[in-house]
């Protein structure tokens, strides 16, 4: 037997000192492909677990140049004190074309560990499309999903999970369970993996307590208290089960009895903080401020990191008179839960006037109660805040910050979404404020205007789909097109409705002003820095610039016009799954950027933010676009609005010219020091500008293969 044989025949059989044996002999042969050999004694070494050996052998297959993933897999394991060059060998088998889904799932690990989750998502995503690794990338994206507190990305993995075939052992996402059963309200596979926890032998007191959660979740407090009791009566000694009885017996309304069971488990552990938050209300409801505050105090001395904590506690100490401390733990909340805004985010006293101020605007408009924020985010524009009553009711608030929005701009958007929400109804939902006495939708708060609406259903894929190539899939981008197609239709039903397109939403109306007056793009460079040091930079934008105009200029001569939504997207979309998981848009918000454009616009934006993540893929970080999500976008689109009237070249051209008015407006922005989204003056924007460079780079240079 030839020795490469035997040495083979040895190894596949797990026979390692003798496979090592025959290997080194054969080291001494002057025939031998010794890259090939190192490598096998890297990995005989490491399956002797022999990790100094391992570590020589494998070293030296790499520097012999070897080609081989798992090589690089087994070395990475042994850089215990190199953590950078451990990152650089795995993403190397992750990428490499042998490297699969393992290779995939090793280096989001390693990702995670470096504290890179969004790079890992984008892995783990890699990982969840081959069925070895499948199982265990969906069980990570879902933990992932809890650490970011981004419920739908982890209802997303758990619906994936559940849905493996052939069934997968649920202990891998056993743990998420208790976290997860009362808050994934949409989630069916929820149920499913609490019913294979249950045959797979979970003890009888563990169900119970996470089918009384699952109760909550489902707004069925009878039931959850029938759980919960009977959680209670398996071990009384168990805070979390004495707890969650408290919970569900608050929602119940049976406040004595609740109030008996949240004591017993103070008493056998610390509350949850949202637990604990319940309480305080309760204390300051009853006029015990001082009591409250003790309850927060000592939860954000365990849980500092809890915005609606340090919220919750800058309310208590106004009621108390001390403003200082107030304002420096709203400061905080405002920190931890979402971009603070540099001019009016961090007015305390914006903040807790419309706080303050909303129980007022919910009573005239007919909505009093004992409304309660269940999310609060500070947005461009506008302080965003999900209320619910305990009953399970949900209302939408979005206060516009003072001074970025007239009333009239406000309410003129609120009837457009209103006339929509009627001619939308069979497709979609749209927000639909509620209205005054007076029939005004726009009230005033806070130095700034409020509308409220009924919350819309479904999941916002906002975060879940901030990569898209995490989660959506070409079913998710086909069924985008054909909402979007279904909203033009509604639009173009409004002929009266008027505004002209502003600010950062303009897509083409900026470029063909540039092509009517041949000094303004001189003007334009010479604002944005784009000579000195930026003459390179601004040579290039140039030079994509002149190719483009003539083109556009042409080519807007004989778009039709209409309403378009103006920041149209997978971010501003509401989505659900139908049993035969099939994704569908369930709700369309955020029409505050619409105006009369060329609809066309809409479509351009949706790929560019669909099919290629550009910053990610400008930079590197990012496999690779995604042209089947561009072509199933624009097959939905096509599939209700009938055939484009412009031809794949010329839509390319809009998706080019929504990439470059945006980018151009968004760097003035930053030298007028008037974009929130860039707090950091650019200096002259330069960095943002090379990136657009790279986007309008790739589009010339690849945007072909994106449409197809």
């Amino acid at each position: 037997m030839h020795p490469a044989d035997a040495i083979l025949t040895a190894f596949r059989r797990g026979d390692w000192r003798l496979a090592q044996t025959l290997a080194v002999q054969a080291l001494a042969r002057p025939d031998v492909d010794r890259a090939h050999l190192h490598a096998l004694l890297g990995k005989i070494a490491w399956q002797l677990q022999d990790r100094p050996v391992a570590l020589t052998y494998l070293e030296a297959a790499v520097d012999r140049g070897v080609d081989d993933p798992t090589v690089w897999t087994l070395l990475a394991q042994l850089q215990d004190h190199r953590p950078e060059r451990r990152l650089q060998l795995l993403a190397r088998a992750a990428a490499h074309p042998r490297g699969g889904g393992p290779q995939a799932l090793t280096y989001a690990q390693a990702l995670m560990d470096a504290g890179r989750n969004e790079d890992a998502l984008t892995w783990l995503a890699r990982a969840a499309d081959d069925p070895q690794s499948a199982a265990a990338a969906l069980a990570l994206i879902a933990e992932l999903g809890l650490v970011q507190s981004d419920l739908e990305l982890v209802a997303d993995a758990l619906t994936q999970f559940s849905a493996l075939d052939p069934p997968v052992d649920v202990a891998l996402v056993a743990q998420l369970l208790p976290q997860i059963v009362a808050q994934l309200r949409d989630c069916l596979a929820v149920d499913d993996l609490v019913d294979r926890a249950q045959t797979a032998g979970a003890s009888a007191q563990t169900i119970a307590k996470w089918r009384a959660l699952r109760q909550v979740s489902l707004r069925n407090p009878h039931a959850a208290v029938q759980f919960a009791q009977a959680a209670v009566a398996l071990l009384p000694t168990d805070a979390d089960a004495q707890r969650i009885l408290g919970e569900c017996l608050l929602l119940h309304g049976d406040v004595e009895l609740a109030q008996h069971s949240l004591s017993v488990a103070a008493q056998l552990a610390p509350l949850p903080v949202m637990t604990a938050l319940a309480v305080a209300d309760g204390l300051r409801t009853r006029g015990d401020a001082v009591a409250a505050v003790a309850v927060v105090e000592a939860v954000v001395a365990h849980t500092a990191d809890h915005a609606g904590a340090w919220l919750e506690l800058s309310r208590l100490y106004a009621d108390l008179g001390r403003d200082d401390e107030a304002q420096q733990a709203v400061l905080r909340a405002m920190a931890l839960d979402g971009r603070v805004d540099e001019q009016a985010g961090r007015s305390t006293r914006f903040l807790r006037a419309a706080l303050d101020g909303l129980p007022q605007v919910l009573a005239g408009l007919g909505r009093a109660g004992p409304w309660q924020v269940a999310r609060l985010r500070m947005g461009h524009n506008a302080l965003l805040v999900q209320l619910q009553l305990p009953a399970g009711d949900e209302l939408f608030a979005k206060v516009t910050l003072p001074g970025r929005r007239s009333q009239a701009h406000i309410e003129q958007t609120a009837l457009l979404e209103h006339q929509l929400a009627g001619g939308c109804q069979a497709h979609f939902a749209v927000p639909d404020a509620l209205t005054d006495a007076r029939g005004q939708r726009a009230q005033p708060l806070a130095d700034g205007w409020v509308t409220v609406t009924p919350a819309i259903s479904g999941v916002s894929l906002r975060r879940s789909l901030a990569q898209p190539r995490t989660t959506m899939t070409p079913q998710h981008a086909a069924h985008l097109g054909t909402a979007l197609a279904h909203l033009h239709a509604g639009m173009a039903q409004l002929p009266n409705w008027q505004r002209s397109p502003q600010g950062l939403t303009s897509a083409l109306g900026p470029l063909l002003e540039l092509d009517r007056d041949p000094t303004a793009w001189r003007r334009l460079r010479t604002q944005l820095g784009l000579y000195g040091t930026g003459l390179g930079l601004g040579d290039a934008l140039e030079r994509h610039l002149t190719a483009l105009l003539p083109r556009l200029t042409v080519l807007a001569q004989r778009l039709p016009t209409g309403i378009v939504h103006g920041d149209f997207g997978w971010h501003n979309a509401t989505w659900r799954t139908d049993p035969s998981q099939r994704p569908q848009v369930v709700g369309i918000v955020d029409l505050d950027y619409a105006a009369r454009d060329w609809p066309l616009v809409d479509l351009a934006q949706a790929i560019a933010r669909t099919a290629a993540d550009w910053k990610r893929l400008a930079t590197h970080r990012d496999p690779a676009a995604r042209p089947q999500l561009a072509q199933a976008l624009v097959s939905g689109y096509e599939l209700v609005a009938g055939r484009l009237q412009v031809d794949r070249r010329q839509l390319l051209d809009v998706v080019a010219a929504t990439r470059f008015s945006y980018g151009l407006a968004l760097a003035t922005a930053a030298i007028e020091q008037r974009d929130p989204r860039t707090p950091q003056a650019y200096g002259p924007a330069l960095d943002g500008l090379d990136l657009l460079q790279l986007q309008l780079q790739w589009l010339d240079q690849d945007g072909a293969a994106l449409l197809g």
